[in-house]
C-alpha cells in the first residue's frame, strides 16, 4: 500500500537519538549497501525500520523510505510486539522519513495511530465483510492502514505506547468523579515506578480509539482490550476544554464518542498517561499544502465544497497537488489532528486553516464508517462536534496524504 510506514518501537536509553530494533550489522556506506527493506544508518550499519532525520520544512531529502508492508521484528501473532520494554526506560518516537511531502520532527513525533481493524461499508446501513478494492467506496478508512496501531507491556500496570511514545495506566480505576478530581489523581498516581503522570488531552485519548471494533449491538469496546482490559464505560475525562467544560471521550455509549460536559456535576472515569505531550497544529506552508511537522501529515491548503461521500472518495483518490498523487479523504483519528479542542473561538481549528474561511461552521466528511448506527463519520468545525451522516448527504471535504 502506497505511503504505509512498517513501525518499530522505538527504546530510548539518553542517547541523542532514538535506537530501533534492527536486523544485523550489516555494513554500510550508503543506502545502496543494503538490502531493499533497509536504511545505512548514521553509525554504518543497515538498519530496519524509520529513518531518523530533522530537516526543514518543505525540503525533501528524497530518501526512500521503508519498504511498504515491511513486518515488525519479533511480533507475536496479534502484530503486538512482545520484546518486553520496560515503562522506566525513556521511550522516544523515532524521527518519520515521509518520502518527500514534509518532515516529522524527531524526537517525538505526534502520529495519529489507525484504528487497526479494516471494516468498511458497502452502503448506507449494511457492513461489509472486506474492505472494497474498488467502486464508489473504495478509499474508505478500512482501506489506508498508514501508521498501525502498536503496542507493548511497560512496567507492571503499565502499557507503552509504541507509536505515540506515551505510557498508559493499564487498568482504569473506574474512579468516577468530577474533573478536579481526575487531575488529582492522576497527579498523585505512583505507578511503574513513575510519579510524572497526568489526566491526558482529548486528543492522546483518541489515540487510543479503534473505530473499526465498535458493532451496532456495542458489545465490544472501541480500544484494544488486549492490552487495556475492562474499559470503563462511563467515558473518561481529559485534559482539553474550556470555559468550565471539557472533553469527554466515551469508548462505549451509542457509539465512541467524543462529547464535552461541564466539570461542575458530572463524573467520569480517568485513565492517566506520562510521556511527552501530543500536539499538532504545526502547520508549515507548502505548494498548494499545509505540512503538520508534528502528525507527519500533509493537508490540501483548500478545503473543498459541499458533495457526496462518493464524490469525496473519487477527487481525493484522483488528485494530483505538490507532485503527490497518493492523496484520500482523512480517517475521523486523522480529521481530529487539526481540530483544536483547547478553544471555544470559531472555527476550532489552528490559525493557519482557520484563514480558510470554509472550514468556519462547515461539516467535513471523514472515511471512517459509523459502524454502531449508520452512515459515515463527520465533524463540525464550529466546535469540533462528531456525528454519523448518510454517503448521500452533501458536506465539505479535505484531502490528506502522509505520514
Amino acid at each position: 500500500m502506497r505511503g504505509r510506514l512498517a513501525l518499530l518501537a522505538a527504546l530510548g536509553s539518553g542517547l541523542a537519538g532514538c535506537q530501533l530494533f534492527g536486523l544485523g550489522d550489516l555494513p554500510c556506506e550508503t543506502d545502496t549497501n543494503c538490502p531493499a527493506d533497509q536504511y545505512c544508518a548514521a553509525e554504518k550499519v543497515c538498519r530496519t525500520g524509520l529513518r531518523q532525520t530533522s530537516v526543514d520544512a518543505g525540503s525533501d531529502a528524497g530518501v526512500a523510505g521503508d519498504a511498504a508492508g515491511t513486518d515488525r521484528a519479533q511480533s507475536d501473532s496479534a502484530g503486538h510486539d512482545s520484546s518486553g520494554s520496560d515503562a522506566s526506560v525513556g521511550h522516544d518516537t523515532a524521527g518519520v522519513d515521509l518520502g518527500g511531502g514534509g518532515r516529522c520532527e524527531s524526537p517525538p513525533c505526534s502520529l495519529m495511530p489507525d484504528s487497526p481493524t479494516a471494516t468498511c461499508r458497502d452502503g448506507n446501513t449494511t457492513v461489509a465483510t472486506t474492505c472494497p478494492t474498488e467502486g464508489n467506496l473504495f478509499g474508505q478508512d478500512g482501506n489506508h492502514n498508514e501508521v498501525p496501531a502498536h503496542y507493548s507491556a511497560g512496567a507492571t500496570g503499565v502499557v507503552h505506547d509504541d507509536v505515540t511514545g506515551l505510557d498508559w495506566e493499564q487498568v482504569d480505576t473506574q474512579l468516577t468523579g468530577m474533573w478536579d478530581d481526575a487531575v488529582t489523581y492522576c497527579n498523585d498516581l505512583s505507578l511503574g515506578s513513575q510519579t510524572d503522570w497526568r489526566l491526558p488531552s482529548a486528543r492522546e485519548l483518541i489515540t487510543l480509539l479503534d473505530y473499526g471494533s465498535a458493532n451496532e449491538s456495542a458489545t465490544v469496546a472501541s480500544i484494544d482490550t488486549t492490552y487495556f482490559p475492562s474499559p470503563s464505560r462511563n467515558g473518561y475525562w481529559s485534559n482539553s476544554g474550556y470555559g468550565g467544560y471539557h472533553w469527554v471521550i466515551d469508548f462505549w455509549g451509542s457509539s465512541p464518542q467524543i462529547e464535552i460536559d461541564t466539570n461542575y456535576s458530572v463524573t467520569y472515569a480517568v485513565r492517566c498517561a506520562r510521556g511527552d505531550p501530543q500536539v499538532g497544529g504545526d502547520l508549515r506552508f507548502g505548494v498548494g499544502t499545509w505540512i503538520d511537522r508534528k502528525s507527519g501529515l500533509e493537508w490540501q491548503a483548500v478545503s473543498q465544497p459541499e458533495d457526496t461521500l462518493y464524490a469525496a472518495l473519487a477527487a481525493c483518490a484522483s488528485l494530483t497537488l505538490n507532485s503527490r498523487d497518493d492523496w484520500r479523504v482523512p480517517s475521523a483519528k486523522e480529521l481530529e489532528t487539526i481540530v483544536n479542542r483547547e478553544t471555544d473561538v470559531e472555527p476550532a481549528t489552528y490559525t493557519q486553516l482557520a484563514n480558510d474561511v470554509s472550514t468556519a461552521s462547515r461539516t467535513y466528511w471523514t472515511s471512517t464508517p459509523n459502524l454502531v448506527s449508520w452512515g459515515f463519520w463527520t465533524i463540525n468545525f464550529t466546535a469540533g462536534n462528531m456525528g454519523g451522516n448518510y454517503i448521500t448527504s452533501d458536506y465539505w471535504y479535505r484531502c490528506v496524504r502522509g505520514p
